[in-house]
């Protein structure tokens, strides 16, 4: 259970990091990617990275992989500076409806009532975290964010059908944070090419680490015998949800209206009901 907790912990660190930004010099492009580099590179200490099943098409996956992490990275560090932390974590993990949607559609998936519940509440709950923001332009990052990071879920719940092993998965992250790490130079060659601050690099070590941790953390739950996996994500999306909440109203004193708040508790309940789902349809 720590190790949930750490990925947990180490999510949304990654969203304060964001939100804190605009109050340093740091420079969001330089430090996300000064934090992919991190992350390769600690990556290859860290996890037990095996390159053996390698070929031209897990190449490709990990390169379109790669440029889709870089650029969500960059909504969400738009998003949890405008939109602020508290919804962008309620995005980020309800996009938990999109790899379940792809699964009915495309993978022949069992659906039941609780499916369509789940997927239901979860889109209720981001369109009501925007608030009362609905014709401003903050509240387009969290669903950018949301549609985001549910492509790239889903693209993870169809390579693992398609032929990625557990075994391969520590190499096939190391080489999406790579190819996120050769978009990033590309478009810093291209557009930027100025010279990176001293807290560009310190603030991109650190969001390097826990990009790195919340993965290989979550890897660590998932490796538990005890735990199923659908326990592990829900928990894992439940903890950073409320996590995010706490932090937006203690630390960050983020103040949300009772559209806000539904929305946090549709997210709450779309989790929950999604893992009712995924339980009913095992026992069956």
């Amino acid at each position: 259970m720590l190790s949930i907790l750490f990925s947990i912990l180490c999510s949304t660190g990654v969203l304060i990091l964001f939100k804190t930004t605009p109050n340093t010099k740091a420079i969001t492009a330089h430090l996300i990617l000064v934090g992919y580099a991190v992350s390769v590179l600690a990556g290859l200490l860290i996890l037990p990275v095996s390159f053996h099943h390698t070929d031209s098409l897990w190449l490709l996956a990990a390169a379109i992989e790669g440029i889709a992490f870089y650029l969500v990275f960059h909504l969400m560090a738009r998003s949890a500076q405008l939109g602020g932390i508290a919804f962008t974590g309620l995005a980020s993990k309800m996009s938990v409806v999109i790899p379940v949607t792809i699964g009915l559609v495309f993978l022949g998936d069992s659906l039941n009532m609780f499916v369509v519940a789940g997927v239901l509440l979860g889109l209720a709950a981001v369109i009501l975290s925007a608030g009362d923001k609905m014709t401003s332009d903050s509240w387009r990052w969290p669903l950018l964010v949301f549609l985001g990071t549910g492509t790239i879920d889903a693209s993870f719940k169809l390579f693992q059908v398609w032929g990625l092993s557990e075994a391969s998965f520590p190499g096939f992250i190391v080489t999406i944070f790579g190819f996120a790490l050769l978009t990033g130079a590309l478009v810093f060659m291209i557009k930027d090419r100025s010279a990176i601050r001293r807290s560009s690099l310190v603030a991109g070590v650190i969001l390097g680490l826990l990009n790195l941790g919340s993965v290989h953390f979550l890897m660590k739950a998932l490796a538990i015998p005890e735990l199923d996996s659908t326990v592990v994500y829900a928990l894992n999306s439940f903890g950073i949800v409320f996590m995010s909440l706490l932090v937006a109203v203690l630390l960050f004193k983020e103040r949300f209206s009772i559209k806000g708040y539904s929305a946090m508790v549709m997210a709450v309940a779309s989790i929950l009901v999604l893992y009712l789902s995924y339980n009913l349809t095992e026992s069956v």
